[in-house]
């Protein structure tokens, strides 16, 4: 196990800790700070996660030593607990800032899946805990697909970075530029820039520009996205005019 300050040794800058092989990133971190309240921007990395969740239990395949498998630990005590999306919103748009520094077509799909083109790069889970009615800590694991470039899983479209640009791409260079940028991001955030944030993140939104086929529970529809709010909710208008709103897992993208 290693340490290493990024951005040199102010408090407030990412310290990572690499772990060979651990069952989650996200619980290492919660394990951790039970014991000892840890300071933001304290990170974990691993070669392999044995236990690796997408969102709603969902696994999360990734080939050891080939990929950015992380978490990092926030502590948002500015922010209203009914805003806590933004968060995703700030962690989305970091990593979308760092893979575009090496290809053009990166997206966020809602909430806050990472695509090129049709194809899904980076699944995060975030994890929050609340005292007497604040945020206390955030905790936002990713996995970013770098340099895999066989998938075993039967997810229906992974795709690697390496796989888009033909070449072997740096990883620890990569997660240096992930973690810059979100960081840029979320103080942008404490500096109370919310609206500048959640436009640049409907900007960046896979299939916002169109109608395209939607499902919910009662069927198939065709509608296009008009807004994300601040608390997470999907605001889609459909060809009949009619106002739909839905929350994480109520709505799924057809074609």
């Amino acid at each position: 196990m290693r340490s290493s300050p990024l951005f040199g040794t102010d408090m407030q800058t990412p310290n990572i800790i690499h772990i060979d092989e651990v069952d989650s990133t996200n619980a290492e971190l919660r394990r951790r700070n039970t014991i000892e309240a840890l300071p933001e921007w304290t990170v974990i990395t691993t070669e392999f996660q044995q236990a690796g969740r997408g969102q709603k239990g969902a696994s999360w395949e990734s080939e050891s030593g080939a990929n950015i498998t992380m978490s990092y630990l926030l502590r948002p005590h500015f922010l209203p607990i009914s805003q806590q999306f933004l968060l995703s919103e700030v962690g989305a748009l970091g990593i979308v800032k760092a893979l575009s520094e090496y290809t053009d077509g990166i997206r966020i799909k809602w909430p806050n899946d990472i695509y090129w083109e049709d194809y899904k790069l980076c699944g995060t889970l975030i994890e929050t805990e609340w005292i007497d009615g604040k945020i206390d800590i955030c905790i936002s694991g990713n996995g970013i697909n770098v340099n895999q470039t066989y998938f075993r899983s039967d997810a229906p479209n992974p795709i690697s970075l390496r796989q888009i640009i033909g070449e072997e791409i740096n990883r620890e260079h990569l997660l240096q530029r992930i973690l810059s940028h979100t960081k840029d991001y979320y103080e942008r955030l404490r500096r109370g820039n919310q609206e500048e944030i959640m436009k640049e993140y409907f900007s960046l939104l896979y299939r916002a520009d169109d109608f395209y086929i939607y499902a919910d529970a009662q069927g198939a529809f065709e509608a296009k996205i008009i807004e994300v709010t601040p608390e997470g909710q999907l605001i889609l208008c459909d060809k009949d005019g009619y106002i739909r709103k839905y929350w994480f897992k109520e709505v799924r993208y057809l074609w």
